[in-house]
């Protein structure tokens, strides 16, 4: 019996050995960290924020002061806020996103008069993507010079910052508002997103922590002059906490009616493959899901911005960062990519 009780004992010393010596599962702070340690070519400068739910699970600055809260240049991420705007003026019955912009606007070419509101906000109104109101101050030299623009509607995808300036020009007749006022009153303001801005406006917002951007040292991007090239498609400056707080309230249908938010988060139109495009927002799935994705990357400011949600895990993340493309793709994307699986192993 001594030597049956022995054998026992013995087989069962592996097991508790192991169990003692088990080391405890990393926080996804110390395995985010970690990552972008380890990601050296990558040489990540930004902030980051990882989120379930309400939960933040993670957010911090790398490269960058710890205690404070930056914005960034979002680029096209802007774009998802021209068509929440849209929208809102839909949920105030101030348009259909069926109407044509000749409903709205005067003297508009044959060819671009059976536009919609719809073909603009999907990328399907032929418009191109020349940014043809850059440095234009003038809202109706912007339209006319938008609308100058050889083009037809097409039922394709065609990747449009045109279209979202003129959007946003319609915004502005249809409200009575400039279209930095109508984000500020009826989204940001409500929201408390205090840390979001617009280029140009350097007396309201002289405040913002900017990080430094290659290109012009010297400069700040609040100090550009405010022109219909930068509404609407570009030109808003932001931080992830506040960008937290947006899609926190967006998501749980706080910000839009139930039937404006099923808008902005429909398939509208194919892009590629099985990715498709709602109002401002790309769509897929994949293996954990839905994807809801918007990015935004500018060549000149270097500054880059990604928003990934997951539908079913409700898991959120945001990177914004202020040093460029790695091979061809902005850093952001690149590290939003890599913290997938840390988000959705994390343990609450």
């Amino acid at each position: 019996m001594r030597r049956v009780h022995l054998v026992i004992f013995l087989f069962s010393l592996p097991a508790l050995t192991t169990n003692s010596t088990a080391q405890p599962k990393l926080s996804v702070t110390s395995q985010i960290d970690s990552l972008i340690q380890a990601e050296k070519r990558l040489d990540f400068t930004g902030s980051v924020l990882v989120a379930k739910g309400s939960t933040v699970l993670h957010k911090r600055n790398y490269g960058l002061d710890l205690d404070q809260e930056y914005s960034y240049w979002i680029a096209s991420l802007s774009k998802q806020f021209c068509a929440a705007s849209i929208l809102r003026l839909r949920d105030n019955g101030l348009l259909s996103t069926d109407d044509t912009i000749s409903k709205y606007l005067q003297d508009v070419p044959q060819s671009k008069k059976s536009i919609t509101f719809h073909q603009l906000l999907t990328h399907t109104s032929g418009l191109g993507d020349h940014y043809s109101a850059d440095g234009i101050t003038g809202r109706n030299e912007a339209i006319n010079e938008i609308l100058s623009k050889d083009s037809q509607p097409t039922e394709t995808y065609r990747y449009s910052s045109d279209g979202y300036q003129l959007l946003a020009a319609l915004v502005e007749i249809i409200s009575g508002k400039s279209y930095e006022e109508f984000l500020q009153s009826e989204f940001f303001e409500p929201l408390k997103m205090s840390h979001t801005g617009f280029s140009g406006d350097l007396k309201k917002w002289n405040s913002l922590a900017i990080p430094p951007w290659s290109k012009r040292k010297t400069d700040n991007l609040q100090t550009w002059p405010t022109n219909y090239g930068y509404k609407g498609a570009t030109g808003i400056i932001t931080s992830v906490q506040d960008l937290m707080q947006w899609q926190l309230a967006l998501f749980d249908r706080k910000v839009l009616s139930e039937s404006s938010t099923d808008l902005l988060f429909t398939r509208h139109v194919e892009k590629q493959g099985e990715l498709f495009y709602g109002y401002g927002w790309n769509l897929f799935d994949s293996s954990r899901g839905e994807v809801i994705v918007h990015s935004g990357s500018d060549d000149f400011v270097r500054h880059n911005s990604t928003l990934r949600h997951f539908k079913d895990s409700k898991i959120t993340i945001i990177v914004l960062d202020f040093n460029g493309s790695f091979k061809g793709t902005s850093k952001a994307r690149i590290l939003a990519g890599k913290l997938i699986s840390i988000a959705h192993n994390a343990q609450l």
